[in-house]
C-alpha cells in the first residue's frame, strides 16, 4: 500500500470518528490505543490494526469502504 492509500484510509477512519462524535481520545479509548496512533492512523503515518478493523465491522461499519472505498460506509446490519 503506498503513502496515499494510508492517507486516504486514514482520511476515512476520521469520517468514522467524527460521525460518532467523538474526539481522538475517546474514539482511540473505545479501540484500547493511544491518542497518538489514532492521530497517526489518521494522518496516514501507519496500517490501522486488524482488530480495531474488526471492532469497526462489529458496530456496523464497512471493512470495505474504510480500506477501499467499496460500497457504503455502514453494512446495513
Amino acid at each position: 500500500m503506498g503513502r496515499k492509500d494510508h492517507k486516504e484510509i486514514g482520511a476515512r477512519l476520521r469520517q468514522i470518528r467524527e460521525h460518532l462524535g467523538e474526539t481522538q481520545t475517546v474514539f482511540a479509548q473505545r479501540f484500547g490505543l493511544s491518542r497518538d496512533d489514532v492521530a497517526n492512523y489518521e494522518r496516514g503515518r501507519c496500517d490501522i490494526p486488524t482488530r480495531m478493523l474488526a471492532e469497526l465491522d462489529r458496530m456496523g461499519f464497512n471493512v470495505s469502504w474504510v480500506l477501499n472505498r467499496r460500497g457504503e460506509m455502514f453494512t446495513g446490519r
